[in-house]
Formats: C-alpha cells, sequence, structure tokens
C-alpha cells in the first residue's frame, strides 16, 4: 500500500474480504484515492489475486475515471520495476489497458450496446446528454410545482403562503433553478438530511431566543415566527428527501 495516514474506516474499506461492501462518502473524502488503492488492493491480494480484466471500477466523472486509471497505471508500473522477474505483474499491467475502468454512464452504454437485442433496443441509441437531461428536470420539478400550486392540504398551503411570502423578489421565477441546485448540492453529501438538522439548528435555536422584553412586542414576535419559518423549511426539505423527492 501507498504511504498514506489512511483512516481506519478507509483501511477496512481498502481491505475488506466480505462479498459485499458499502462505502458512503461524502464529496471531498477521498473516494477515487479509496477506490485506486482497493483495486490494487485485490490485484494483489497475497492469496486471492484478481486479474484488472476481472474488476469493475467506476465513478461519476471522467475526470475521475481518467484519473484513477492513470494512478493504478502509474501504480502497477512501479510494480513491475521493483519485481522485474514476476511474470504476474508484467500480466496485470498489460490487461490494465483493457480493463473496465469508467464512469458509470460509460459502462452502462457499453453494455446496452452488447445487449441491446435482448433489451429490446434500438441498436443506434444514443446518450441523454447533461444539457438535455437538465432541461427535462427542469420541465418535470415544473410539473410539481405547478400540482402544489394546485393541492388543497397543508402541503399546498405551505406552498403557496412560500410563494406569497417572497413574491415580490420573483421567487416563482428563481425557485426552480434553486430547488434543482440543492438537489444537486444535497446528492453529493453521505448524509443529507443530518446537513439539514445542522443548518436549521441556529434558526431553532435563534428564534427560541427572541423575546418580547428584548425588542418590541410585535416585532419580536414576527422575528420568531420568522425563524421557525425558517427553521421548518428545513424539516420540509428533510422529510421530502427522506421520501426520496431530494
Amino acid at each position: 500500500m501507498s504511504g498514506t495516514d489512511w483512516t481506519k474506516n478507509q483501511l477496512d474499506a481498502i481491505q475488506s474480504d466480505k462479498p459485499r461492501t458499502l462505502v458512503s462518502a461524502s464529496a471531498g473524502s477521498g473516494k477515487t484515492k479509496v477506490l485506486v488503492e482497493r483495486y490494487l488492493w485485490l490485484v494483489e491480494h497475497p492469496t486471492k489475486p484478481v486479474p484488472p480484466s476481472r474488476i469493475l471500477a467506476v465513478t461519476f466523472t471522467e475526470a475521475a475515471a481518467s484519473q484513477m486509471r492513470f494512478r493504478i497505471h502509474e501504480r502497477l508500473r512501479e510494480r513491475v520495476r521493483e519485481r522485474p522477474d514476476d511474470p504476474r505483474a508484467r500480466e496485470d499491467l498489460a490487461a490494465l489497458d483493457g480493463a473496465p475502468i469508467s464512469t458509470i454512464h460509460s459502462f452502462c452504454r457499453r453494455l446496452i450496446a452488447s445487449e441491446y437485442r435482448v433489451l429490446g433496443l434500438d441498436p443506434a441509441f444514443t446518450l441523454l446528454g447533461a444539457e438535455e437531461a437538465k432541461v427535462l428536470r427542469k420541465e418535470a420539478l415544473e410539473r410539481v410545482l405547478d400540482a402544489l400550486y394546485a393541492l388543497d392540504d397543508d402541503w399546498g398551503k405551505a406552498f403557496r403562503d412560500l410563494v406569497g411570502r417572497w413574491a415580490d423578489k420573483d421567487l416563482d421565477g428563481q425557485l426552480t433553478e434553486f430547488v434543482l441546485d440543492t438537489r444537486e448540492f444535497l446528492a453529493s453529501l453521505s448524509d443529507p438530511k443530518a446537513w439539514l438538522d445542522r443548518a436549521a439548528a441556529p434558526y431553532r435555536e435563534a428564534a427560541a431566543g427572541v423575546r418580547g422584553g428584548d425588542l418590541d412586542s410585535r416585532i419580536a414576535q414576527l422575528a420568531a415566527a420568522e425563524l421557525r419559518i425558517a427553521a421548518d423549511g428545513f424539516d420540509a426539505v428533510a422529510e421530502f428527501a427522506s421520501a426520496g423527492g431530494a
């Protein structure tokens, strides 16, 4: 293994011998480095080595996939230099060129292209582009927001109150982008509900700390109400996320 100071959780992920190991980590936590080390640990396993052709390594972006392949290649090439008489070291390095290391989208595209008959698809299918996907998400969200306007329950009332409260700030024009940006941010977190709970906490504490004696009673009541609304907004997002909406 490299000289990195791994945490216990990272080492557990790298060296797990369990048939299934699920690792949840947020953005910037070193996922690619752990994946590279896990890959090399499997290839170099002392009793059950796995050839690169038998390891599927996927990530979300082309940049991360390229970085992963480059790092693995450098480490395997270093192993060949250290063990010039080891045939398996040379075989593993040669096999890396055809090894399935790619984005999830690229892997699925290759799988569909090879099995399109079984799936009943046109072999000339195309992959949905990022901009096209963004347009479809926006259209879907706008339909959801239209439906919220029409709801005759607590969700509908809360939504109409929200839009009415911020109408002078052109919320209706900004809400779609705000929700999409928030959804993308929450999707990058390992525990979005915990983050939302932490984000709501200062508003709740501030609302609880507002007293009529500190300010004019009416202003204090309004301030506390606004803070509670902000905190409740985080709770609503958390409830929506836990139901699968985010």
